[in-house]
């Protein structure tokens, strides 16, 4: 049994001890209702703004946009302490960029999946209240293939030292010098089967951050920190987790926010189906929406915050579901392949789902050709890699894309240190506006971005700010 590596140990340093089709839709199902245990006013069809209607500015204490991780659990610490609170949420379902699919004869995440090391981390705690289930999941169990064969061990392992190599001295001679994108400061990669393995860690990296080392900052994309431990998965999925923090909050689904507007005491929400009003909101809306969202804050968002939002990266990663008649691969965690425009790494799902599941994984660049020929290129591309791995392996029964970057409710997958940005960035978003506009969500959370833990952390941080001004 292979030491448990984490998903940090392998990607967050690029480095790693490695030892028929369903159509649907390519945006992640912002429709889909979860069953939740929380009180739900879905919107209306045909409802006109001159039909909107004004509640009583005095009904909330707190406006809560968003029942992503961040808000779900803002709201619920706030509602803890006596506050009434309202949740807004525009999909039809409760998670935001955790998307629980039960779809394939399993609960399958195709947002977020990990609880990123278990010493410490407060999702285990959310996990043990819940009942939930978890299993270790072990990024050193890989088998890495390179053009149709497998990768041995050492030779995989020497690559791998080659580009800790690479990176070592890119990340000293960035101390002294302007900061460089990771990919320029890498520089040149060796040829032959060595650099393509060595390509094949660096864009592993990337994964980690979600988009291509040539947008990464090189002194600023290891900023975060991590818990010690294993990574785990949840057997049910991250979704029940959201809807256990939901319980008895007042969410509204189906209710986009199309104005945010601030006076002296008062904020006023507008959606398409009513208008809200409290003293105090906390935003939790994703940094792809904030990048786009000119004219929903009025007055103006301050010229600081706008500009650390523009400034900032906002990754792009995709995953592709496969669901097959019967497992025909081997037993290990996770299985790698080096060549561009297919999956770069394709989880075993079977391993906690007990069903002929498989999920490929690929961001930036590599996201973007495996989905350029849409859903049936992407089956094609991904089976092709596949078939190196197992020659017989049959057609999938099933196939779900969650293509985060054509969803508008999200605009991509999770922020990173893109270069021209800085730590600072991250501090600005989560400053508060006048005491009334409170944010949260894992962009406004330096030191873990990108993360659950980091979402969950940062809507209770804003949560405890708002009740110390009581």
């Amino acid at each position: 049994m292979s030491r448990e590596v984490t998903r940090r140990a392998v990607l967050g340093a690029g480095l790693g001890a490695l030892g028929g089709c369903c159509a649907v839709p390519e945006v992640p199902g912002p429709n889909d209702r979860n069953e939740v245990a929380a009180s739900a006013s879905v919107k209306a069809p045909g409802v006109s703004s001159g039909s909107i209607r004004a509640l009583v500015p005095s009904a909330y204490d707190v406006i809560v946009i968003g029942a992503g991780m961040a808000g779900v659990a803002a709201a619920r610490a706030l509602v803890d302490e006596g506050q009434k609170v309202v949740v807004l949420e525009a999909r039809e379902r409760l998670g935001g960029r955790i998307w629980t699919d039960r779809t394939l004869g399993a609960p399958l995440d195709l947002g977020a999946a990990w609880i990123h090391g278990h010493r410490g981390n407060p999702l285990v705690e959310l996990a043990r209240k819940q009942g939930a289930e978890t299993q270790r999941s072990d990024w050193g169990d890989m088998a890495l293939l390179h053009e149709g064969s497998r990768v041995p061990p050492e030779q995989a392992a020497k690559a791998e030292e080659g580009y800790r190599r690479r990176l070592r001295q890119a990340t000293k001679a960035a101390q002294k010098g302007a900061d460089r994108p990771l990919a320029e400061a890498l520089g040149k990669r060796p040829a032959g089967q060595e650099g393509a393995l060595q390509s094949w860690s660096e864009r592993l990296h990337a994964l980690d951050l979600g988009d291509d080392p040539s947008r990464i900052s090189l002194r600023h994309g290891d900023d975060d920190e991590e818990y010690p431990g294993d990574d785990l998965v949840l057997k049910g999925g991250f979704g029940p987790l959201v809807e256990h923090l939901a319980k008895g909050l007042e969410v509204k689904l189906g209710h986009e926010v199309k104005s945010i507007e601030r006076d002296r005491s008062l904020v006023t929400v507008r959606t398409e189906v009513e208008l809200f009003q409290a003293p105090r909101v906390v935003v939790t809306l994703p940094l792809g929406v904030l990048k786009g969202a000119n004219g929903l804050f009025r007055p103006a968002l301050p010229a600081a915050k706008r500009g650390a939002i523009q400034r900032m990266g906002f990754g792009n990663f995709c995953k592709v579901a496969l669901a097959f008649p019967e497992v025909r691969w081997p037993g290990q965690d996770f299985f790698g392949f080096t060549e561009p425009g297919g999956p770069l790494v394709v989880v075993n799902a079977h391993r906690w789902t007990g069903k002929p599941l498989l999920v490929a994984l690929a961001s930036g660049e590599q996201a973007r050709l495996l989905l350029s020929q849409g859903e049936p290129g992407a089956r094609e591309r991904c089976l092709k890699a596949l078939r190196s791995l197992e020659p017989r392996l049959p057609e999938p029964r099933r196939m779900l894309v969650a293509d985060w970057s054509r969803d508008p409710f999200a605009g991509g997958s999770y922020s990173f240190a893109q270069l021209g940005s800085s730590d600072e960035d991250h501090e600005e978003l989560a400053r508060p506006v006048d005491n009334q506009l409170f944010f949260a969500g894992e962009a406004t959370i330096l030191r873990s971005r990108g993360t659950v833990h980091g979402a969950l952390a940062s809507g209770r941080r804003e949560a405890q700010r708002i009740l110390a001004l009581r």
